[in-house]
């Protein structure tokens, strides 16, 4: 009987966790973009806007910003944690890619 239902318990956590890490579902923009200056700030920059991507498009937990300063002329990239990843939180710099 308990073995039944630790069966029955690990395919529904399975399921969840599939459903929750699924890529390409639409995040809640305004509230990326608040979390996205909030961080730039506590870096100490004086921040003028930010933008977000509506769907973590390379399924890493994490959706790409733009955050424009009023001390620098480019503005920085931030990456802020998806809405469904349940055991990641806040905001961080991209990582920038090399040039070729």
């Amino acid at each position: 009987m308990i073995m039944l239902m630790l069966n029955k318990f690990r395919k529904h956590l399975l399921s969840a966790c599939m459903v929750i890490s699924v890529s390409g579902c639409v995040e809640n923009v305004s509230s990326l973009e608040q979390e996205a200056k909030a961080y730039a700030q506590k870096l100490g920059y004086n921040v003028m806007g930010a933008s977000c991507m509506n769907y973590d498009s390379d399924s890493d937990g994490y959706v790409s910003c733009t955050v424009s300063l009023q001390d620098l002329r480019e503005p920085i990239g931030v990456e802020c944690s998806s809405r469904y990843k349940i055991l990641q939180s806040g905001c961080k710099l991209q990582k920038m890619a090399a040039r070729k």
